[in-house]
Parts: structure tokens; C-alpha cells; sequence
């Protein structure tokens, strides 16, 4: 009898939801930018862009963070992979306890393969406007963070999930502005870059270009 409910109440743990859902990880991306939040959900359609060579389904969330705010894993682990995803920005992976892997996208990078993190370690810090959170599952199946629990973290308990909320219309206003200055310089530099690749233009010609992408990354 004894056994039986041993084997019950461990599988009655291993089933309970883990703070580290979309809640817990807004939570903890706001100690770091207050007005961060939910911009696009699991699934949300996205189409062609510079990150994406074919429309499809966006499996992950994105929290709307002012360039510069500290990211911050709500998941403890080991940290797996840095990828690289485009210009500045990388992908940083961690694998928690239960073998599920979080990556963490559009950041900079503070750690490295190997490395150990707790809940509210910083991982990196946001490029332009947003952290881009992506899990899968010990398939390799992406998974719903925010609407279903994740089996065998023994964490504390989030209730409920936030949904998508309105930034304050000024704080808003200047994370767009960022966002379009980052992409015109980004867009001029590509066009100085093969001007000079071309020999019609100075390689030093650029590098004002450059300083203006590295202060409006920082």
C-alpha cells in the first residue's frame, strides 16, 4: 500500500504545472523592462521576412522588450547551443531538468554551451524590440508553454496564462522608432557593404553606419 502511493504521489508531481510557463516568463523579462508583454502567441501566422524564407506558423511566444532589457530564463538548466540567427542576434538554448529545451531568439548571447543557469539568470540582452521564446519537447516537438503544463519541473504553480496586453501608447511609440532607425541603418549598411565590395566606396565610408547599428543595439 505503501508503494502505491509513493508511485501515485510521484506521478502526481511529475504532472504538475511548472511556473515556468508564459506567465512566469513575462514575470521575470519585467525586472528587467516593466512594460514588457505579450506581442504574438503560439502559432500566430507569420509571413515572408528577413528571419523567414516561407510563410508558416510561428511556434513560440514574443515579449515586446525595449532594445537593451536583460533577458532572463524562468527555466533552470544547462545551456546547449548559441546559434547564430541573423546580424547581431542568436539563438541561445537551454535544457532543463525534464530534457525539454527552451531558445531563447533576437539576443545577444552571455553564456556558452556547457554553462549552468537558475531561474532569473540572464542569458542576454534584446537586439531590437523582442525576445522570441521557442520549447520543445524530448521529441523534438515544439510545445505550447503557455497552455499546457510542462510535466517534471517541481516548481512553484502559475494559475493562468497572460494574453497579449497594450503597451503604454509612449513607451510603444519610441520601441517603433528604435525599431526603424535599427532597420533603416540596417538597410544602408547592406548598400555601403556591397558598394565597398564593389570598390565604389572607401571601407572606412561605412563605418559611421556601423557605429550607428552598434549604439542603437546597445
Amino acid at each position: 500500500m505503501l508503494r502505491f502511493l509513493r508511485t501515485c504521489l510521484c506521478c502526481l508531481l511529475l504532472g504538475m504545472p511548472a511556473a515556468a510557463d508564459l506567465a512566469d516568463l513575462l514575470t521575470w523579462q519585467r525586472r528587467g523592462d516593466s512594460g514588457a508583454y505579450v506581442s504574438s502567441g503560439f502559432h500566430d501566422w507569420r509571413s515572408v521576412s528577413k528571419y523567414r524564407s516561407r510563410p508558416g506558423l510561428h511556434a513560440g511566444y514574443d515579449i515586446a522588450m525595449l532594445a537593451g532589457s536583460p533577458v532572463r530564463s524562468p527555466w533552470s538548466g544547462t545551456v546547449v547551443a548559441v546559434t547564430p540567427w541573423y546580424g547581431a542576434e542568436v539563438g541561445v538554448t537551454v535544457r532543463l531538468s525534464n530534457g525539454y529545451e527552451a531558445t531563447f531568439g533576437h539576443i545577444t548571447a552571455l553564456r556558452r554551451p556547457g554553462e549552468s543557469v537558475g531561474r532569473g539568470d540572464i542569458l542576454g540582452h534584446v537586439v531590437v524590440d523582442h525576445v522570441d521564446v521557442k520549447m520543445r519537447d524530448v521529441r523534438g516537438a515544439y510545445t505550447d508553454f503557455g497552455s499546457y503544463p510542462i510535466a517534471g519541473l517541481l516548481v512553484p504553480t502559475i494559475s493562468k496564462s497572460p494574453q497579449p496586453e497594450t503597451l503604454d501608447p509612449e513607451r510603444k511609440k519610441a520601441a517603433g522608432d528604435a525599431y526603424l532607425a535599427y532597420q533603416k541603418a540596417l538597410t544602408e549598411l547592406e548598400k555601403e557593404e556591397q558598394r565597398v565590395r564593389l570598390g565604389l566606396l572607401a571601407p572606412i565610408k561605412a563605418e559611421a553606419t556601423r557605429a550607428q547599428l552598434k549604439k542603437l543595439r546597445s
